[in-house]
């Protein structure tokens, strides 16, 4: 019993039909359920005074707003009263970051 293989140009065919999908469609699909907006939200308790916490919030180097991808930090002017700071990421990339609600010690 012998198989017989499809066309060299029918294989073909099936597989730019298959990276088409792969590539194009299949993104532009998945994006359709992709927020238009997001906003993330955390909250902790924890087993510290007030002010204990506040100040480890405070502490910009230590909780950089990039991650592991910071470079270094750069304290800028207060805005209103609230605190700004710029993030290096490296490769001439800075994140600059603006507190818009400052009550301290609770919000």
């Amino acid at each position: 019993m012998t198989t017989k293989k499809s066309p060299l140009w029918m294989r073909l065919v099936i597989w730019m039909g298959i990276s088409f999908f792969v590539l194009i469609v299949l993104p532009i699909a998945l994006g359709f359920f992709m927020p238009v907006r997001y906003e993330g939200r955390v909250a902790v308790e924890l087993d510290r005074g007030v002010e204990n916490v506040w100040e480890a919030l405070q502490d910009v180097e230590a909780l950089p707003v990039t991650g592991k991808m910071m470079e270094s930090v750069r304290i800028l002017e207060p805005s209103e009263g609230r605190p700004v700071w710029a993030e290096d990421m490296g490769n001439g990339e800075v994140i600059s970051v603006r507190t818009t609600e400052f009550d301290p010690p609770g919000r």
